[in-house]
């Protein structure tokens, strides 16, 4: 996957994904971490579009840090390093799906 070719949000919600993954000790970035961090970003599309549906942010954010640290826990000698992508088996196909719409 070719980040480069992402929005310059799409790339920090990423790295806001995965730090948050790393400072809940967990084995994978998933759903949740990406979400959160979607959720959290100032001046995004997503609370306001969560909004709009009836979905505000605030009342989200709370379900999903509870989520997120339901994950699998890992040892700190297996910590990825600061830029890798580490996710689910499922993150993998939604981010080559992203990948194929920015191209």
């Amino acid at each position: 996957m070719q980040l480069d070719k992402l929005t310059l949000k799409s790339q920090e919600a990423l790295q806001e994904a995965q730090l948050l993954a790393r400072e809940s000790s967990h084995q994978e970035m998933d759903g949740e971490h990406l979400l959160l961090a979607l959720v959290g970003q100032a001046e995004s599309l997503v609370p306001e579009l969560l909004a709009c549906i009836g979905v505000p942010p605030a009342r989200l954010q709370p379900d999903l840090e509870r989520n997120s640290r339901a994950g699998t826990k890992f040892m700190a000698a297996a910590i990825p390093t600061p830029g890798a992508i580490c996710g689910r088996r499922s993150t993998p196909p939604l981010l080559a799906g992203a990948d194929a719409c920015a191209t």
